[in-house]
């Protein structure tokens, strides 16, 4: 949180206040490799209510995002993690930095496919 804070220039304790005090809630989630693909869907287009999420991917892939009114596919990367903003960090940073416009940062729509 101290690192986003900064990027976006606000102070470095800025979210971490906000969300000290607060009911939290972090969900881990593990999907091993599909043995029958053909009958799995995957997940629709949508968007995070959560502040964060952090995915690492695994070598199978399948996560795309939503840019410029196209689908993206995203290549997995083992070295490396996906961090998403959800509707909660979206509207707190809007909230509490006013001359920031909601499309500065917003979250964005993925979806997975097997």
């Amino acid at each position: 949180m101290e690192l986003l804070g900064l990027s976006l220039g606000v102070s470095k304790n800025h979210f971490k206040e906000f969300f000290q005090g607060n009911e939290s809630i972090m969900r881990l989630n593990y999907y091993p490799t599909c043995q029958k693909p053909e009958l799995t869907l995957g997940t629709g287009p949508h968007c995070d209510p959560t502040s964060l999420t952090i995915l690492h991917q695994d070598s199978v892939g399948g996560l795309q995002v939503f840019v410029d009114n196209e689908w993206h596919s995203i290549t997995p990367n083992f070295n490396a993690f996906v961090v998403n903003i959800g509707d909660t960090f979206m509207v707190t940073h809007f909230q509490h930095a006013p001359s920031r416009t909601n499309n500065e940062i917003r979250s964005l729509d993925y979806c997975s496919y097997v």
